[in-house]
């Protein structure tokens, strides 16, 4: 199989995760924080390693201020929920994902908050003056993604964090997609919240992910319960990573994360983001030149990660994807990715995408058997057309 659905979640894992996963089980397999026994504090131990690694990795000043989630979509929600209050305003870009769109639209809905989507421009670019431009006297939250998941299109983060200091507005970033393609700093970037998935371009297991946020905020944990300190206490405590993590943590994906951010370190940023774009653009330059294939690519200057999203004319994404798994054994995603308001401006939205997206364990030879593939299925589809 040649796999090039990355974007949702990467594969194959490297060894060193698939062995820091088994490690978990066999070395600390003890529930971290609640015992005073050896195999209990060699968990912990474990545990604020992974804490303090991928904390230094993103550039958070603060490692306790770091917790671990089920993944991205758990963090958004987290960041979401427990930061706005009623009638606070929220400015969110026009690319966003379901699970920035959908907490929104569900406090909207119960009257709590107001938004105001910033629309982005038909490569899927967002303006910061029109951050600026949406703010009310309300305005307590910026939202933006730092990369599309539909067409890769990276943002202007650091534009954006600006207005949103010199403004006092708390400043939410997504980066479930770039993480691990494209380096970032917290403190320097001027981020007060970060979400991260691990198991996307960080190589990491499904199922995990983290929230860092900074200390100018204070969240409402969704979930309390036992944290393994202050246990006396009817409230969970007020220090973190405490605050935020009832419960028993998923060992396994921490110390799966772990060995994923050390493989990822090792290598370097760079080479990771340098070995996709020259896939990248070897796809795009054959795709570009079938007759009958549409791709729906950021502006030529834009930075970008190696994500494409295109339709084939004659045909619809469903059924193209299903002769590529089925006949050439290549796995890609068809439809919306669970990003209408990407598609919305896009002009993607009646049937979505073909996206195919890459890895460092993609090669060039697979990229050539793509693009004989979509040539194949581009002029099966063009008789449909005459």
């Amino acid at each position: 199989m040649i796999y090039f659905d990355n974007a949702a979640g990467s594969y194959p894992k490297p060894s060193q995760v698939r062995q820091a996963v088994m490690a978990a089980f066999e070395q600390y397999g003890a529930n971290p924080g609640r015992g005073a026994y050896a195999l209990s504090r060699a968990t912990s131990r474990h545990l604020s390693q992974a804490r303090l690694e991928l904390a230094d990795f993103m550039g958070c000043p603060v490692t306790e201020r770091l917790v671990f989630t089920s993944g991205a979509t758990e963090s958004l929600n987290m960041a979401i929920k427990g930061f706005l209050r009623p009638g606070d305003h929220v400015v969110y870009s026009g690319m966003e994902h379901n699970a920035v769109r959908r907490p929104l639209a569900q406090l909207e809905s119960q009257g709590i908050i107001t938004t105001t989507k910033v629309v982005s421009d038909t490569g899927g670019i967002v303006f910061a003056e029109d951050f600026e431009a949406a703010i009310n006297p309300y305005t307590r939250l910026f939202i933006c993604m730092h990369a599309s998941n539909v067409n890769g299109v990276v943002m202007p983060i650091e534009k954006i964090a600006e207005i949103a200091r010199r403004y006092h507005i708390a400043f939410l970033v997504d980066a479930a997609q770039s993480a691990g393609f494209i380096p970032i700093d917290v403190a320097k970037m001027g981020i007060d919240l970060l979400c991260l998935a691990g198991h996307k371009a960080l190589y990491g297991p499904a199922g995990i992910g983290a929230l860092y946020v900074g200390e100018s905020i204070e969240l409402e944990p969704m979930i309390v319960g036992g944290t393994g300190s202050n246990a006396a206490e009817p409230l969970v405590p007020a220090f973190y990573p405490d605050h935020m993590e009832s419960g028993t943590p998923n060992m396994p994906g921490i110390s799966g994360l772990l060995g994923a951010v050390r493989f990822v370190r090792e290598r370097g940023v760079d080479f990771f983001y340098k070995q996709s774009k020259t896939l990248y653009d070897r796809f795009v330059d054959g795709a570009g030149n079938i007759k009958g294939v549409r791709l729906f690519l950021p502006p030529p200057a834009a930075d970008k990660l190696a994500v494409v999203s295109l339709q084939i004319e004659g045909g619809n994404v469903a059924e193209a994807a299903y002769i590529l798994d089925n006949d050439f054994q290549i796995a890609v995603r068809a439809g919306l990715h669970c990003s209408p308001l990407a598609h919305q401006a896009l002009g993607t939205i009646k049937e979505g995408t073909l996206r195919f997206s890459f890895s460092c364990f993609n090669t060039k030879e697979e990229i050539d058997k793509a693009l004989f593939a979509l040539n194949y299925i581009a002029k099966r589809w063009h008789k449909r057309v005459l």
